[in-house]
């Protein structure tokens, strides 16, 4: 049976131009969401909280994916992103997480900051 695999360099070379689009792809995408988020709302939060969510993934997913070869790695991707779907999806049911711009306003810096309050200290040790 004739196998339809590129052979050698040529192979890996369209496996690794595949990779690039995809990350300058991603980039590009994770880019567009920020500007978007800041266009659509004008407020730095949104900005923050995008450009974290879509930061944040990455950081905690590289060191457990690897680039070692090992069974299951399918497997394990799947999963994980069903995980993260399924923490975006609880996230957004979440009241105070769906309405995060209006229980953490921006800071105005015009506005002095107010002086700390008994509720706001910590106890004495």
């Amino acid at each position: 049976m004739p196998s339809n695999r590129l052979p050698g360099m040529a192979g890996f070379s369209v496996v690794w131009f595949g990779q690039v689009v995809s990350v300058f792809g991603t980039g590009m995408t994770q880019f567009a969401l920020t500007i978007w988020a800041w266009q659509v709302t004008g407020r730095a939060t949104a900005l923050a909280l995008v450009g974290f969510c879509g930061f944040f993934p990455l950081v905690v997913m590289t060191p457990l994916a690897g680039s070692g070869p090992g069974s299951g790695m399918g497997l394990m991707f799947v999963l994980f992103g069903l995980l993260g779907t399924l923490a975006a999806v609880a996230g957004y049911l979440y009241r105070p997480v769906r309405d995060i711009e209006t229980i953490l306003p921006d800071a105005v810096p015009d506005q002095p900051v107010p002086p700390a309050t008994q509720a706001t200290r910590a106890p004495a040790q």
